[in-house]
């Protein structure tokens, strides 16, 4: 898939399902995020994956 094709097909989450994410999901993710751009090339970022039900309950702008 080119880069113009998934730019015009992302969307933006608002609600999420209960359903288990596989951890290889969760990796693939994460190093997609890691090797994404970043403004200046500056690369001080932090990424946060909660995968547990009583992590994410923990996490005060989850909360509903």
């Amino acid at each position: 898939m080119e880069v113009f094709e998934v730019t015009r097909q992302r969307k933006s989450i608002r609600q999420f399902s209960k359903d288990t994410v596989k951890k290889q999901d969760l990796l693939k993710s994460a190093e997609a995020a890691r090797m994404s751009a970043t403004s200046v090339h500056q690369q001080s970022r932090k990424f946060t994956m909660l995968h547990t039900q009583a992590l994410i309950k923990k996490e005060p702008f989850l909360s509903n």
